[in-house]
């Protein structure tokens, strides 16, 4: 990665789009401090903020405010970096952007200037993708674990892997280059127990940086059950709105609806979905419906079964999940709502006393909500396994430690059945390509362009 890799200077509003009461513009590149000194017609300090008057190439005034200029490679980017402060007009931020490119700079596309950073060796690939997370968190918890990953907690722990693993890698090269020399027993023994605790430190850091992706995208929450239970008047209360269309004909929901929803005082976010109602129907439209009903219940990480308490009969739980799901494997992520309990006596239920995740309530009334959203929320951040170490992640990370995971194995099976140590070798390079895809030290192009293009632009 090296600091002339561009020769461009870029420019954009580094600051939300509409009105404001400041705007920073950033500029970035070999040229930027030439053509900020053209804007202001003033030399700007290294690192100290300076009063100036923005002018355009006619050299009429536009704005004041301020200038930073930040010398490369002690910048964001690495390179020269100047920092515009205007006044919040999108008029204003757009007469100074053009007279900058008057004077040589580019508009910068979507992430232009953390790719830079990552391409000049500022952060690494996992942390120029949490800066993107760190805008995008919906929560404080999302926010705290993003902050997290861009300073480095996981990419430490994915170098030290790589670390230990190119040991490895050297000692079984070597068993290739003197091949006529056999690798004795102890030998191979030291590497086998190497590739081993390899594994023991890859899967327990797999299962956190799941924990992660799902903080990233949030828990999939799904409102299931048959018709007429409640599902949408319950989806209503969640949201505060009015998506759902609730009546007393059955069969109202036909297509999934998905709102992002934050569960009280916890700030955890979730993608709520509220699913047709699951019965039997000669409708080919609602049919279509259920069966995508059946599809996200599978997919969601925790199902609210939502059943009537007006028509609840004990057994009716099991007999749901058994019968109308025909799933047997929801028991740990399921939760049993009884709701419109405002319509009936006390319900005395020996199924719902013994659930761990069983709520009496009225969607209507709000009854017995605040109960439910309390140990959703406590449940979720158990899944979430939020803690002081708790990073941001997405699916690509997953993917690519898991990868390593078959990798590592395939080469330890090789090692322990003495098979051939050219074999051997290509596991362990798979293993470490793929954990060189998470920092960027393995990407190619087309992956550099799919994540940075996902950046707003001014970052």
């Amino acid at each position: 990665m090296m600091s002339d890799h561009f020769t461009t200077t870029i420019i954009a509003c580094a600051t939300p789009p509409g009105r404001g009461g400041v705007a920073v513009i950033r500029l970035s590149g070999p040229q930027a401090k030439d053509i900020a000194t053209q804007l202001v017609k003033k030399n700007l300090p290294t690192r100290l903020a300076a009063c100036v008057t923005f002018f355009d190439s006619q050299g009429e005034a536009i704005d004041s405010g301020l200038a930073l200029y930040f010398q490369g490679p002690a910048s964001y980017t690495g390179e020269d970096v100047v920092e515009l402060h205007s006044h919040g007009s999108p008029t204003i931020v757009e007469l100074i952007i053009q007279a900058a490119m008057h004077y040589g700079a580019e508009m910068a596309g979507p992430g232009a200037f953390t790719q830079r950073a990552f391409l000049h060796g500022k952060m690494d690939l996992f942390q120029a993708e949490a800066v993107a997370s760190l805008i995008d968190a919906e929560s404080a918890m999302a926010a705290k674990a993003a902050v997290r990953s861009l300073q480095g907690v996981f990419s430490e722990q994915v170098h030290a892997l790589v670390a230990a693993l190119t040991q490895v890698r050297v000692q079984v090269e070597a068993g290739i280059d003197f091949s006529e020399e056999d690798i004795d027993h102890e030998s191979q023994k030291a590497i086998n127990q190497q590739i081993g605790r390899l594994l023991a430190d890859i899967q327990p850091l797999i299962v956190r940086t799941q924990q992660g992706k799902k903080l990233s995208e949030g828990l999939r929450v799904v409102l299931a059950g048959p018709a007429n239970a409640g599902k949408s008047t319950l989806y209503n209360y969640f949201t505060g709105e009015d998506d759902a269309i609730v009546t007393a004909e059955p069969g109202t929901t036909r297509d999934v609806l998905r709102q992002s929803v934050r569960l009280g005082a916890s700030g955890v976010v979730i993608e709520l979905l509220d699913t047709a109602g699951i019965r039997d129907t000669e409708g080919m439209i609602e049919q279509i419906g259920i069966a995508r009903s059946k599809q996200h219940i599978a997919d969601a990480d925790i199902v609210l079964l939502v059943l009537s308490a007006t028509t609840y009969r004990e057994g009716d739980f099991e007999r749901f999940i058994n019968k109308s799901l025909n799933f047997s494997d929801l028991s740990g992520n399921i939760c049993l709502v009884l709701n419109q309990c405002d319509t009936v006596d006390a319900i005395e239920s020996r199924e719902l006393e013994a659930h761990a995740m069983g709520f009496y309530i009225s969607a209507k009334t709000g009854q017995g909500i605040a109960a439910l959203v309390e140990a959703l929320s406590a449940h979720c951040l158990g899944d979430l396994g939020a803690s002081e170490t708790t990073f941001i992640a997405r699916a690509r990370h997953v993917e690519a430690l898991r990868c390593a995971e078959v990798a590592l194995q395939s080469a330890l099976r090789n090692s322990q059945d003495n098979g051939a140590v050219e074999i051997g070798a290509e596991h362990l390079r798979i293993a470490q390509d793929a954990l060189g895809q998470i920092t960027g030290e393995m990407t190619s192009d087309d992956l550099l362009g799919e994540i940075f293009g996902a950046f707003c632009i001014g970052k």
